[in-house]
């Protein structure tokens, strides 16, 4: 489109009336360098990880990636640049939905002088890749309380 050697047209005059930037007439594509193409190889089995598993950070992703002869420094660096990061629960967790009921708290005005008079309990979830799974935890000393009250 643009011809250098034109008689009466500069270079210039032709970028203006053709409306293209001259940087953009005068730009030269550079070859990659085996150290970009090293970084893509390198994006390419971060990705692979992090399909699997997106709640690795860049420690955990390194490790992984360990047969590559990789560091978690190289590793940080390519995940930043790719605007990469772990998917992690944020803040507040504990905060109550909108419009999740309260319930009163029935201790409030008790007085609690026997043992094994009232007991608590709670309840936590772990996410998985496959769903979500809720644990309770009870003490060996708990459950010989649960018996002990059960049989009485």
């Amino acid at each position: 489109m643009v011809e250098p050697g034109h008689h009466k047209l500069s270079i210039r005059r032709q970028c203006e009336l053709l409306g293209i930037p001259r940087a953009k007439y005068y730009y030269e594509p550079k070859e990659t360098s085996k150290k970009e193409d090293r970084e893509l190889f390198i994006l390419i089995k971060i990705l692979a990880v992090l399909r699997e598993r997106p709640f690795y950070g860049y420690r955990k992703v390194a490790h992984a990636l360990s047969g590559l002869n990789v560091t978690m420094k190289q590793v940080r660096r390519i995940m930043r640049k790719a605007g990469l990061r772990a998917i992690y629960p944020g803040r507040n967790l504990s905060r109550p939905r909108r419009g999740a009921r309260k319930y009163p708290y029935s201790l409030k005005d008790k007085t609690i002088w026997l043992p094994n008079q009232v007991w608590a309990s709670d309840i936590t979830y772990i996410r998985l890749s496959s769903g979500t799974v809720y644990l309770v935890t009870i003490a060996e000393s708990c459950i010989a309380a649960l018996e002990e009250a059960i049989l009485c």
